[in-house]
C-alpha cells in the first residue's frame, strides 16, 4: 500500500464532519433517520429507555456514514476481520516509519513486515529520538495486538515507499513541490511533521472504525488504538508548537504555516468545517 494513497483513503473515508448546529433525536427503540442521502440505508436503533437525546449533527453524520460503509460496500458486507486487517495496514505504516526513525531498522520478522523503500535512521536530537523510540515500540505493540487477535487470518504488512510517499503527501498539502525533496528523517522538524500527520489520521480513523465493528471486545481494542494515537499526537503537537516559528526550508515556510497547510488539506477531504483546532 503506497503511503499517500493510504493516507488520502483514511482521511477521505473516516474523517467525517458536517456543518451546522442541527440535531436528531434518538429515542428508546426508535430509529435514527438517515437524512443525508448516504446510500439510502436504514436506521440505527437504541434500547436505552432514558432517551430521547439530542445527537449533534456531526455525530449523526458519522454514524450514518458508518452504516453506509458497513452495509453498502460494493464488495459485500464488511466484517470485524476486515476492519482489523485494514487497521493492521495503518498500524504497519505507523510502526514501520517510527521504527526506522528510532532504531534504523525495520519491524521484527514476527510482525510480518513488507518491503520498505526509504526507511532509515532519523537524524534526531536525543530528546526527539527518545520520543521516537517510545512511539515505535507502542506502534509495534499495536501491530502485535491485531496479529494476536486474528491469528493466521491477519494480513502481512504492505510494501511501503516512505520517502516518496511522504514527499507526495506534503507536496500536495502545501501545494508546491519541495526543494530539496522532503525527507521525513532529515531532522527533528521533518520527523515531527511526518509522525504527527500519521497520528492525526490514525486517531480519527480508529474512531471511525469503532462504528463499523460488532464485537464489543474488538470495539474496545480499537478504542485503545485511538486513545494511544491521540496522546501521541498531543506530544507531537507540543513539540511542533515549541518549533512553530522555525523554518521548513524545503517549502520556504515556517512550521506553523506547514501545519496549517496540512490541516487545511485534510479538511478539504472531510467536508465543510464545524471547528478546527490546528495545533
Amino acid at each position: 500500500m503506497h503511503f499517500y494513497s493510504a493516507a488520502v483513503f483514511l482521511t477521505a473515508a473516516l474523517l467525517l464532519l458536517a456543518e451546522g448546529p442541527a440535531s436528531v433525536n434518538v429515542a428508546n427503540a426508535q430509529g435514527l433517520p438517515v437524512q443525508y442521502g448516504l446510500l439510502g440505508l436504514g436506521d440505527l436503533t437504541t434500547e436505552d429507555q432514558a432517551g430521547p437525546y439530542n445527537v449533534p449533527q456531526v455525530q449523526a453524520f458519522e454514524v450514518e456514514a458508518a452504516l453506509a460503509t458497513k452495509t453498502g460496500s460494493p464488495f459485500g458486507a464488511i466484517t470485524d476481520q476486515d476492519i482489523l486487517n485494514f487497521l493492521a495496514n495503518t498500524e504497519c505504516l505507523e510502526s514501520t516509519f517510527n521504527t526506522y526513525a528510532a532504531f534504523g531498522a525495520g519491524l521484527p520478522q514476527s510482525l510480518r513486515p513488507g518491503n520498505v523503500t526509504g526507511g532509515k535512521l532519523g537524524n534526531l536530537s536525543p530528546e526527539v529520538r527518545e520520543w521516537a523510540q517510545e512511539v515505535a515500540l507502542d506502534e509495534q505493540g499495536h501491530v502485535r495486538l491485531i496479529r494476536e487477535v486474528l491469528g493466521d487470518r491477519s494480513v502481512p504488512c504492505p510494501d511501503l515507499d516512505i520517502t516518496g510517499g511522504f514527499q507526495k503527501y506534503f507536496d500536495n498539502a502545501v501545494g508546491k513541490q519541495s526543494n530539496p525533496p522532503f525527507d521525513p528523517y532529515k531532522n527533528d522538524i521533518n520527523f515531527l511533521l511526518a509522525t504527527w500527520s500519521l497520528e492525526e489520521i490514525g486517531a480519527t480513523g480508529d474512531k471511525g472504525c469503532i462504528l463499523l465493528v460488532t464485537n464489543p471486545g474488538v470495539a474496545n481494542g480499537i478504542s485503545g488504538l485511538a486513545t494511544s494515537a491521540s496522546y501521541q499526537s498531543g506530544v507531537d503537537r507540543h513539540f511542533l508548537w515549541q518549533r512553530r516559528n522555525e523554518s521548513v526550508p524545503e517549502y520556504n515556510m515556517t512550521v506553523h504555516e506547514v501545519v496549517m497547510a496540512i490541516s487545511n488539506y485534510r479538511n478539504e477531504l472531510d467536508g465543510p468545517a464545524v471547528s478546527l483546532q490546528r495545533y
